[in-house]
């Protein structure tokens, strides 16, 4: 009886007086949390950027290709940047990066675990390709879609070439002054016609059953067994990623750290993490030094959330990553890869590339598929 009692008080303890809680953090970010919901929608700025003629596309291949590799879920975060301090308003009051992240924890952590048999994703990504020999830049699109088993180390993933366009107004009249091409040649000079993207796209590339290629059913550096299986406080969950990747590398401390800090990015933002996970992969971020607050953000849908702005270096290209979520739920809307300075033929600020989630959740219907295939079926003359 007197168990039952207890048990009672304690499912009616409100969730800022759990003594387990951090006072400090829990009471501030559970304040944001419902001060966020409350703020009008924010307004997006659109990035201004002169026409460049291209030197060269083969350090951008690398920041898009990581990016899609990693399912960096994805949006386009527009407006100015802010400093510490300085990114949205709850209550008068100025909201920090840390603010945000904080607030979109306490919110996503109660939400029920997941259930189902699978994890699914659905996910658009685009790269910004300057076209060789040309004074514009395209937009190569892409849909990724994903399931992963949740009890055995399985995966199909189908790939559809979506099409690929001038990427904005400026490149476009330039397209059009150049007589409006439906093909564009990114191949190695070396290896001519190896590699045409097509105005009109070519559907579906390929569909990987478990068995092929991405069998193992890994993204990034974790399976979903190992995934479900992570702590949902950040500093347990640190040590966790650091031990899960250490057995995979022979990395020096700082390297370690850094790929620690990488993995905890693809938890919060772009794997399909339980709630609780996600949270501690959140408050872990918060703490990162470089992170900072965006003033407004949308996604490359034009969803409006709260952005944040990690830094990032490629090699050969340093970039910056700037993540949206969802002020509501807090999950993640998506994320944009941006020069963090001026180099090659990219202006600082130039987006690099960018994905946005389309759907993330766990459901018991299997994958339409058991074999691979390559159809690449090219589809009607200008499909948009």
């Amino acid at each position: 009886m007197t168990h039952d009692i207890l048990r009672r008080l304690a499912d009616a303890r409100p969730d800022h007086l759990d003594p387990a809680a951090a006072p400090d953090d829990t009471v501030r970010a559970l304040e944001l949390a419902t001060a966020m919901r409350e703020l009008p929608p924010v307004e997006a700025r659109t990035a201004s950027r002169r026409p460049r003629r291209p030197r060269s596309v083969w350090a951008l291949d690398l920041a898009a290709g990581a990016a899609a590799a990693a399912l960096a879920v994805a949006t386009t975060a527009t407006g100015p940047d802010a400093g510490p301090g300085g990114g949205p308003t709850a209550g008068g009051q100025a909201l920090s990066a840390r603010d945000m992240l904080l607030a979109a924890a306490t919110t996503l952590e109660k939400q029920p675990q997941p259930g189902g048999a699978y994890s699914y994703q659905e996910v658009r990504i685009g790269s910004m390709l300057p076209v060789p020999g040309k004074d514009y830049v395209v937009d190569r699109r892409h849909t990724l879609r994903v399931w992963q088993s949740a009890t055995a180390r399985q995966r199909w993933t189908t790939g559809t070439d979506t099409g690929t366009r001038p990427a904005s107004a400026a490149d476009e009249a330039a397209w059009k002054a150049d007589g409006s091409p439906r093909t564009f040649d990114f191949s190695a000079p070396h290896a001519p016609g190896g590699d045409i993207a097509h105005y009109e796209g070519a559907g579906l590339v390929y569909q990987d059953a478990p068995g092929g290629r991405s069998g193992l059913g890994t993204i990034g550096e974790l399976s979903v067994r190992e995934l479900l299986a992570l702590p949902a406080e950040k500093h347990r969950l640190a040590d966790a990623l650091a031990e899960l990747i250490d057995r995979k590398y022979n990395a020096s401390a700082p390297e370690l750290r850094k790929m620690v800090v990488e993995t905890a990015q693809e938890v919060a933002f772009s794997m399909s993490s339980p709630p609780r996970v996600r949270a501690a992969a959140y408050r872990m971020l918060a703490d990162e030094p470089g992170v900072r607050a965006l003033r407004t953000a949308r996604d490359h849908d034009g969803r409006a959330g709260y952005g944040i702005a990690m830094p990032r270096t490629f090699p050969g290209s340093p970039t910056e990553v700037r993540y949206v979520f969802d002020r509501g739920t807090g999950m993640p809307l998506g994320s944009v890869t941006v020069a963090a300075k001026a180099f090659d033929t990219w202006e600082k600020g130039d987006t690099l590339s960018y994905s946005t989630v389309v759907d993330t959740r766990w459901t018991d219907e299997a994958p339409g598929f058991t074999k691979d295939a390559a159809p690449g079926a090219p589809k009607a003359p200008g499909r948009r």
